[in-house]
């Protein structure tokens, strides 16, 4: 008898627990909390003129003599909303020992851009020794890099 007593009572307790489960697994609140926000962007393009109509994808700096210096001007615009620092590097060297010989500078290195446009000159420098290689023409990539401040 006292078994039959234990069994039931842990069978009544089973269903109180599993009662008391599923009744509260059907009790479900929620409530809905709108976000907004804004991103912090950063877009520099390259343009000819002031006013941002002609993008500048390419500079051909022409025939140079060994020795030369020319200077080219283009404007940089910040399409982005935050404060950048600007830097210059150069890859894709074709032929790779060109970089060995001719320079590109500017006026613009480690620049604070707080503006959206700027204006800034590239310097390109061609070595005197280049005489000595066989280099004729050459091609690389300007890297302009704007990172947020």
């Amino acid at each position: 008898m006292k078994k039959i007593q234990a069994l039931l009572i842990l069978v009544v307790l089973a269903c109180t627990v599993y009662t008391s489960y599923s009744a509260t697994a059907y009790l479900i609140g929620s409530y809905t909390i709108q976000m907004t926000g804004n991103i912090y962007t950063l877009n520099i393009e390259a343009f000819w003129d002031s006013q941002c109509n002609n993008r500048c994808e390419t500079i051909d700096w022409g025939w140079l003599h060994p020795g030369d210096t020319k200077n080219v001007t283009i404007y940089l615009r910040n399409n982005g909303n935050v404060n950048v620092t600007l830097s210059l590097s150069t890859a894709n060297w074709i032929p790779a020992e060109a970089s060995n010989y001719i320079s590109l500078t500017w006026d613009r290195e480690g620049y604070l851009m707080t503006e959206q446009i700027i204006q800034c000159t590239f310097t390109l420098t061609v070595s005197i020794e280049i005489q000595n290689t066989t280099t004729q023409s050459f091609s690389f990539d300007a890297i302009i890099t704007a990172t947020e401040t």
